[in-house]
């Protein structure tokens, strides 16, 4: 966990708000086998973030 959080920092991920919206979206992770947990690693997480559009 540890190591998560620090690299959130690392990243310049808020290590909060990605943790709740990975605890929100695992539970689909782990039941669609055709979806990759690694998606929600911080630096995957942080990439899908800046590519979705902006909603106003």
């Amino acid at each position: 966990m540890y190591s998560l959080i620090e690299t959130c920092k690392a990243l310049d991920v808020d290590p909060r708000e990605w943790m709740t919206d990975v605890l929100k979206r695992i539970t689909r992770y782990n039941n669609d086998y055709s979806l990759d947990l690694a998606d929600l690693l911080p630096h995957k997480w942080k990439n899908a973030r800046q590519c979705q559009p902006v909603s106003d």
